[in-house]
């Protein structure tokens, strides 16, 4: 586990969520602060128990740069990370959008997250293309300081 990432869940809030920033919140303040995030990525595969892989990364949510670029699917191959986003709805501190691949029988997604200024919890439901089987990330991150100089 990255020494970022060691923090309690319980400090987090229930629901889910994905996170974008106030461009898209289209108020003053900003849903989610810009900063690096320690982000807990955890994949779900339905009807099989003990398959759940989890893994830790880092992102950096830029204040001047589309957040979607960094919020995105996290886990490890897959199809959905660079795939574009569509149909933000904003409700309060809920974000809910759409992932979607270009071609025939490309892989989709449809997101919702919640989102605590300084940490964020939510979910990607993905149908990978051509199959039929559904997959299930769940992110739990947290700000830990401002994003690295490049």
């Amino acid at each position: 586990m990255l020494e970022c990432c060691k923090f309690s869940h319980a400090a987090l809030p229930l629901a889910l969520v994905t996170a974008i920033a106030p461009a898209l919140a289209g108020a003053g303040e900003a849903l989610l602060e810009p900063g690096r995030y320690c982000v807990e990525v955890r994949i779900e595969l339905p009807h099989l128990s003990d398959t759940d892989a989890t893994k830790e990364v880092v992102i950096c949510v830029d204040a001047g740069k589309d957040p979607t670029a960094a919020l995105r699917a996290l886990s490890t191959n897959n199809p959905l990370a660079d795939c574009p986003v569509h149909g933000h709805r904003i409700s309060g501190d809920t974000i809910h959008f759409e992932v979607a691949c270009k071609g025939t029988n490309a892989a989709k997604g449809s997101a919702v997250f919640q989102l605590d200024h300084d940490s964020y919890r939510g979910r990607i439901v993905m149908k990978m293309g051509g199959k039929n089987m559904t997959m299930t990330e769940h992110q739990t991150g947290r700000r830990v300081g401002p994003c690295n100089p490049r």
